[in-house]
Formats: structure tokens, C-alpha cells, sequence
């Protein structure tokens, strides 16, 4: 890596965090807060003010992490709040013990959930999903934490082996927002900034999504095994 690479720092998430995931409450509730006042301002319809947050809690409760029934009711009350400061303090407030959870047991919430959407964990932070019989596209844990770097790395490696095992892939994506906003981050890993998702690309996306700017991002398969397979030992 040049020395421009090597000033890369890892991110910093203040507030309270759990030793075991690294996971900042207080990033956490920002995310929430963001993603409370979008559904405020684009619903269509007072159910569709609550339907992302419950739907959250839904996940937890199917995979076993969340057994109080009073979140899915206390947000559905929220529906009928109309001013919007109102609203996002309401989330926050009835959120909390999802929060006290994901700081918790992030990885392992992060691992159950993929697999309900279909996708594989490669560790507690990094999944992927088959695109097509030759590409992969891999998802990174929304979770902020520290040591988000290492863990990147890491599944990267893990993914150089399974990759290995598959010589049909040929090309792993990375599509994100973490990508338009941090393209040298995802360069230093070995990725290739393909484009800025256009309006039309990004009209499938959920709304506050579609907000804001997604690129794609490609390494090749030589490349990552390359930069993080286990070398194959010549046998004497």
C-alpha cells in the first residue's frame, strides 16, 4: 500500500459501545433519527410512516432476539403523530431496546438476518449474495462499530477462500453509498470505482435510499485472491 493509503483511519463512533461488538449507541440512534424523518416525510400513508421500523423489529422477533410485543405497538401508535419533531422523539424513545440489543449481539443479529434474506455470512460484518452464475455482490453489517476496518479485511480473506473453491465467479461488486462517499476507502481493498447509480438505476431503492449517492464498485477474481487467498504451498 502507498503512504497516501496508509493514512486511512479507522472510523471513530462516540457514545456508549459494547466491548465484545464495538457497536456505538450514539451513531446508532443518528442512523435511526436520519431514517425516522425520511419515513415522516415520504410516507404516502400513515402506515407507511411505521412500515420500515416494524418490520425491523419483525426480523428480530422471527429470529428470536426480541420478545416484546409492546415495540410493534408503541410504533404503530406512531402513525397517527403528526408533527414530525414529535414523530422522530417517539422512534428514538420505543427504539432503545432495539439498540441495547445490536450493541449486544450485533454480529449475530447481523449473520441471522442474512440468512433470512438469503444471503451468507462471511463473519459478523461482511455477507454476499450470488448476482449471477459468475458474479457475487458482496454487504457490509449497517451496524457502525469500531474496528470496522480490520473486520472488512478479514472477510475479504474469508471470501478469497470460498471464492477459491469456485472458479465460476469471476467478479465480486460492491454497490453502496459507502462507496460514492469513501471511493479511495474501497480502492485501498483492491475494488475498481465503476459509476454513480443514476435516478433510474436507483428507482427500485427504497426512499431514503434513493436520496442518496450509490456507486459500484468491482474487484476481479484474480485480483482478490491475489491480495487475500492463503498461498497454495509448493510441495517439495
Amino acid at each position: 500500500m502507498n503512504n497516501q493509503e496508509n493514512t486511512l483511519k479507522e472510523p471513530q463512533f462516540q457514545g456508549n459501545q459494547s466491548e465484545k461488538t464495538g457497536l456505538g449507541e450514539e451513531r446508532l440512534r443518528s442512523l435511526i433519527k436520519e431514517r425516522a424523518k425520511l419515513s415522516f416525510e415520504e410516507a404516502k400513508d400513515q402506515d407507511e410512516k411505521v412500515n420500515w421500523f416494524v418490520s425491523i423489529v419483525d426480523k428480530l422477533s422471527e429470529g428470536g432476539f426480541l420478545e416484546d410485543d409492546r415495540v410493534v405497538q408503541d410504533l404503530w401508535e406512531c402513525r397517527l403523530i403528526n408533527n414530525k419533531e414529535e414523530f422522530v422523539s417517539k422512534i428514538l424513545n420505543i427504539m432503545q431496546p432495539v439498540f441495547d440489543l445490536c450493541i449486544e449481539r450485533g454480529g449475530e443479529i447481523f449473520r441471522a438476518l442474512e440468512q433470512q434474506a438469503g444471503k451468507i455470512a462471511v463473519n459478523d460484518f461482511l455477507s454476499y449474495e450470488v448476482l449471477s452464475p459468475d458474479s457475487i455482490a458482496i454487504h457490509l453489517g449497517l451496524m457502525p462499530r469500531v474496528g470496522i476496518i480490520k473486520d472488512f479485511e478479514e472477510g475479504l480473506k474469508d471470501l478469497a477462500e470460498i471464492v477459491k473453491q469456485s472458479p465460476e465467479i469471476k467478479n465480486i461488486y460492491a454497490t453502496s453509498w459507502i462507496v460514492f462517499k469513501q471511493p479511495k476507502l474501497i480502492e485501498r481493498f483492491g475494488f475498481r470505482v465503476i459509476k454513480e447509480l443514476s435516478e433510474d438505476e436507483k428507482k427500485d431503492l427504497p426512499p431514503h435510499q434513493r436520496k442518496q449517492g450509490i456507486s459500484e464498485s468491482v474487484i476481479s477474481r484474480e485480483e482478490l485472491l491475489e491480495r487475500y487467498a492463503v498461498p497454495i504451498e509448493k510441495s517439495s
